[in-house]
């Protein structure tokens, strides 16, 4: 009614009063809810890889200038993944519109033969959010990486958000983080250990979100700082986000687009060019979760994800395709 231009003024008015008063009564109502509490998500799931290796399309690889016959096989690869969530609200005498969380994951990603790839991230985080409707946002993390039970690195982020809403539907959401980067020494990696420092990434996203799907825009601007010099660059990036839900199923995808420039010249490939690279990175969920078992205490979903990247690039040794496909079912409880 409040949209309605063939009702009355008052008419109108009084619909937009009544609208917004239970908007507030359902932020109460979720807020005065229990926050000490403790979810956990358990997901166990498998799929395959294709290209694991991550080897060039191209022919022909450059060393030293040179043109050299490229050998690296392309090879497609299975795959086992197992991931636990926990995270803690506690109240803390929080006011209601603050929102104080800790989390804990711990994802592994095991290959069936190709074991010097076999993956962990193990993360511990905290977030906190103040406000009901401009809303901040602060979160600390620390993520330790390993491969084939190796530390690979270690990786401690902050980032800040702010949620500016414009209407009812659209929001504009700043975005600035920093990430330190500590690489440790790998048997399999030769320089690995010096390739060490700073991520600064700032952004702003704009989303258009209704009762059943959403939209969201973010452009971002990347700067890498290492040790390594030649490692260091810069990125432009933007990402493409959407999803729609329907009565048991929630579909969602996103699609980025980045063009990095690296600050200097490798000799060990090519002492004539600068690396840059065009990155391109889609990926779609399905989620089910069965209605009749949607009011249980433990809640299992089933899912169907991909994930594709394609690397081109002016040096010929990083152009590649990759593409991930995986099924998994998870627990909340």
């Amino acid at each position: 009614i409040s949209q309605d231009k063939t009702a009355t003024s008052d008419m109108r008015k009084n619909a937009a009063a009544l609208r917004d008063g239970l908007k507030r009564a359902e932020q109460v109502n979720t807020r005065n809810m229990p926050r000490k509490k403790f979810v956990s998500r358990l997901k166990l799931g498998g799929g395959i890889a294709e290209n694991a290796l991550g080897t060039s399309d191209e022919n022909q690889i450059t060393f030293f200038d040179n043109d050299f016959l490229n050998t690296v096989p392309d090879i497609d690869e299975s795959f086992s993944t197992a991931q636990l969530d926990v995270t803690y609200t506690p109240s803390f005498n929080l006011d209601d519109d603050e929102f104080l969380q800790f989390y804990a994951s711990n994802q592994i990603k095991d290959f069936k033969n190709l074991n010097r790839y076999d993956l962990t991230l193990t993360t511990l985080g905290k977030s906190y959010s103040k406000g009901s409707e401009r809303t901040l946002g602060l979160s600390v993390s620390l993520t330790d990486i390993n491969l084939n039970w190796h530390n690979y690195a270690s990786i401690f982020n902050l980032a800040a958000n702010v949620k500016l809403p414009i209407s009812e539907t659209f929001t504009l959401i700043p975005v600035v983080t920093a990430a330190r980067s500590v690489h440790s020494y790998h048997p399999d990696i030769a320089t690995n250990k010096g390739n060490t420092g700073w991520t600064y990434k700032v952004g702003l996203g704009a989303e258009y979100r209704k009762e059943r799907f959403f939209v969201s825009l973010q452009p971002s601007l990347t700067q890498l700082d290492k040790n390594d010099r030649l490692n260091n660059y810069d990125q432009e990036q933007i990402a493409f986000i959407a999803g729609r839900k329907f009565e048991q199923i929630l579909i969602s995808g996103r699609f980025n687009r980045s063009e990095r420039s690296y600050e200097q010249a490798d000799p060990f490939i090519s002492s004539l060019r600068k690396r840059k690279d065009r990155l391109s990175e889609y990926s779609a969920s399905l989620f089910w979760t069965p209605q009749a078992v949607a009011q249980n205490r433990m809640i299992p979903q089933l899912e169907i994800g991909i994930f594709h990247k394609k690397i081109k690039s002016n040096l010929p040794n990083f152009s590649k395709e990759t593409t991930d496909l995986t099924f998994s079912v998870s627990w909340v409880f």
